[in-house]
Parts: structure tokens; C-alpha cells; sequence
């Protein structure tokens, strides 16, 4: 059975479902929103928030992470920085992390300067080169590094420092000499220690640049003590009834600059009046032999 309906009834019909069906779409629309705008917030929520100068990495997206800078905004060289790095830790008496800072400055700058001197050596790296090699002979010279220094590189470790020590009291003369020979042991990596460091200003602003005197002229304080303690190293042996042929001390001259004997550039030629075959502290009579 069919209803007809008027022309204005099936007017009113066609009003109703027009706006239930824009009100669903509206709806959906806004359904729609709050569930976009919820994902929005919680994908910002989650987002991971990098410190200033992180430098996203690329792998695996086509794109090569950049290389870090070999100077800073203001055009200081890292290695200068590390140099300063070194200063900040060495002043809060942070020993090893300054012994670390300058390690990486050193393996640094004994790149970068000498390929700078090729080109023409600035003051300003000169200087700054300068003061790198100074902290780097604290590692010998300074007490932070050395606090013992005065006392063990003597070679004077005397039986009564130890009067608890069985060795010491049973056999002083043995009990000396194996400290000393320890001392001399550490004196030898101090020595080469301040060959590397010399080199090293050598080739990066020459040898004889005024601010390495310093340096130089504690070398030649160092060496004396060598040949101080090699002396007693040996009379320490003849104590023992070793004979001066047959003693196990090193008695070559020290090298300087990979050179036996040469001593400080800084004096005058000739200057030097001991025989280079006795600056490494041998005695006269087993000079020949």
C-alpha cells in the first residue's frame, strides 16, 4: 500500500534530512578534531627536547652528519682550547683531568703549528704555542705532578728514613742502590719527557725562541741531577765490590735534541768545559775502558 503525500509534506521531509545529515557531518568534524588535535598534542608531548648545538644524526637518511668545527665562533684553535681547559683543572688542583686536556692539546698543536710555521708563524700562535709547552713541563717540574721530586731524585734514600724496613736494616747498600736505580729510572721518562716537549717546539717555533729559555735552563738543572745521581748509583756498586767495568749503570751523555751530549742551545758555543764523554756522568777512570 502506498502513501502519497503532499507537495508540501515531501518539502518537509526533504528540510528534515538535510540538516540531520549536516548535523552528523559537523559532528563527525568535530569528532574528528579533538582526535587530531589530542595526536598533535601528545606526538609535541612526547618529542624529545635536544640541548643547544645538537647535531642530529643523519645515518641512514642520505644526508652525511657534519664534521665538527676545527675553531670555535671566536676562531680559537682546539688545541689552544684544550690548552685552557687544562689551565681550569690544573687551578682546581684536578691534576689528571689537566694532564688529559693537555695530552689532547699536545697531539693537536703537533700538527696544527708546524704546518701554520710552513705558512708564516703568527705571533699571537707563537705565543700561544709557547705557553703550552711551559704546562707541559709541569708534568716534570711542578710540584702538583712531582710533589716527591725533591727528595727521591737525589738518590738519597738512607737506611735510617726506614727503620722498620728489613731489607733496609739487613743490607743498606743493596737497599739504596735498587732506589736509586728505581730513581733513576723515573728520570730517564722525565728526560724524555722534556726531548718530546723540546722537539716538539723545535719544529712548531724553534729551539732557540726566547720563551723556551726557562724550559732549557731547567733541563740543565735536571741533568746535573742525572749525573748527581749516577755518581751515587756507582759508588753505591763499589760498596758492594762491583767493579766500575762491570756496572749496570747507564752512563752515556743525555741527548738533546736526539743529540748525545749536545746540551742547552741557549749557551754560548764551546761554553761547556766537561769532555762529552764524561756529561753522562762516568767517571774519569772508566772513560776508555
Amino acid at each position: 500500500m502506498q502513501f502519497k503525500l503532499s507537495e508540501r509534506k515531501r518539502e518537509a521531509v526533504r528540510v528534515h534530512v538535510y540538516a540531520v545529515t549536516k548535523m552528523s557531518l559537523l559532528s563527525a568534524l568535530v569528532v574528528s578534531g579533538l582526535i587530531l588535535g589530542q595526536s598533535d598534542a601528545a606526538f609535541a608531548k612526547a618529542k624529545k627536547k635536544f640541548p643547544k648545538g645538537f647535531v642530529h644524526n643523519t645515518a641512514g637518511d642520505g644526508v652525511s652528519a657534519p664534521v665538527p668545527a676545527a675553531y670555535s665562533k671566536d676562531k680559537t684553535p682546539m688545541w689552544v682550547q684544550y690548552d685552557r681547559g687544562g689551565l681550569y683543572y690544573y687551578n682546581r688542583n684536578e691534576v689528571e683531568k689537566a694532564r688529559q686536556y693537555w695530552m689532547a692539546a699536545l697531539r693537536l698543536a703537533e700538527q696544527a703549528v708546524p704546518a701554520e710555521r710552513q705558512k708564516g708563524l703568527s705571533a699571537k700562535t707563537a705565543e700561544d704555542c709557547c705557553q703550552l709547552i711551559h704546562h707541559l713541563a709541569f708534568f716534570v717540574s711542578d710540584s702538583k705532578f712531582k710533589p716527591k721530586a725533591d727528595s727521591s731524585y737525589w738518590g738519597t734514600a738512607l737506611t735510617a728514613s726506614h727503620p722498620n724496613n728489613s731489607q733496609a736494616l739487613a743490607n743498606p747498600a743493596q737497599y739504596n742502590l735498587d732506589n736509586t736505580k728505581e730513581n733513576l729510572r723515573t728520570m730517564q721518562q722525565d728526560w724524555d719527557w722534556y726531548e718530546r716537549i723540546c722537539n716538539f717546539a723545535d719544529r712548531a717555533i724553534g729551539k732557540q725562541r726566547d720563551c723556551m729559555r726557562q724550559i732549557y735552563n731547567q733541563r740543565s738543572v735536571f741533568e746535573r741531577k742525572i749525573v748527581m745521581t749516577r755518581q751515587t748509583a756507582q759508588a753505591l756498586e763499589q760498596q758492594l765490590g762491583i767493579d766500575l767495568q762491570h756496572s749496570a749503570i747507564d752512563m752515556r751523555p743525555l741527548k738533546w735534541g736526539g743529540i748525545a751530549g749536545a746540551g742547552n742551545p741557549f749557551d754560548a758555543p764551546n761554553s761547556n768545559s766537561t769532555p762529552i764523554e764524561l756529561r753522562g756522568g762516568a767517571r774519569p777512570e772508566t772513560v776508555g775502558r
